[in-house]
């Protein structure tokens, strides 16, 4: 049975490359212009890890009978490659994103594989699309490394075929831009969950990356934006504890002036 190996990778480069927008374009708030190359890998019960191979980014086919239409059997990663101020190119702990879209995939029923190997698939990407769409130090790319099975098969069981594929993304930066025809403020509105709405609970899949994470908190969401707020603020129990807010962490300074020392509070990935 083949394992992950990216040494084995082949690079099929794009003939034809793609705009890459500025930084401060309004094209970003789009997220959707991925840059020219993506990375895929596939996966089967029999065989293993084929070769992974980089090629022109495109879109793939995938039949009505996979079971990650069906049954969510797909999970994914998001992390970033920075230009930083010496104009070097840096990934942030990819080690961590690469061991939690294991655990992902160990929870959805996906094959397993070598994080290390991952890492380097990602490396490799890196390396062939970063140096042009990413020219300007200060700036970002996000990375989407994402894992689905493909099988055809409508009957619930686990697949036995599956697909790894990265792809780099432009993306805008939240933490000081705004929206085109949105008002910059410097606060975050959140309104608290229902008590019949959960996003997360002991025993569930709340500390994986799963896209059945996300789907049903849409509607959430879209009822505090017509409230006039920016996310939700999810909580779980009868003390109302804080699990989440919107898609990302949430974390408090608190200063109880009993100690000198403020103190970092944030949910725990286990319960309790």
């Amino acid at each position: 049975m083949a394992s992950l190996d990216a040494s084995r990778l082949r690079l099929t480069r794009a003939s034809v490359l793609r705009p890459v927008p500025d930084p401060e374009s309004s094209e970003l708030w789009a997220q959707n212009i991925a840059t020219d190359h993506m990375a895929t890998c596939r996966w089967t019960v029999d065989e293993g890890w084929e070769d992974p191979e980089i090629k022109p980014f495109s879109d793939f086919s995938i039949s009505p009978l996979a079971s990650c239409v069906h049954y969510a059997t797909q999970c994914f990663e998001g992390m970033k490659v920075y230009r930083g101020l010496d104009n070097r190119l840096r990934l942030f702990r990819p080690d961590r994103n690469a061991k939690r879209l294991a655990t992902s995939a160990e929870r959805v029923s996906l094959p397993t594989f070598d994080t290390e190997q991952l890492v380097e698939l990602i490396k490799a990407l890196v390396r062939v699309d970063a140096p042009r769409w990413l020219p300007k130090p200060g700036n970002f790319r996000y990375i989407r490394p994402a894992l689905i099975g493909t099988g055809r098969q409508l009957g619930v069981q686990v697949p036995k075929e599956a697909l790894l594929f990265i792809i780099i993304v432009c993306w805008p930066d939240f933490s000081t831009e705004s929206p085109p025809g949105v008002e910059p403020r410097s606060d975050l509105r959140l309104l608290t969950s229902r008590s019949d709405t959960i996003r997360a609970w002991p025993g569930g899949f709340g500390h994986v990356k799963v896209g059945a994470n996300y789907g049903p908190s849409f509607a959430s969401h879209c009822e505090a934006q017509r409230a006039g707020y920016d996310q939700i603020l999810w909580l779980f129990g009868e003390d109302g504890q804080v699990t989440e807010a919107g898609a990302s962490n949430f974390f408090a300074v608190v200063k109880d002036g009993r100690t000198a020392t403020p103190k970092l509070l944030t949910a725990s990935l286990t319960y309790p």
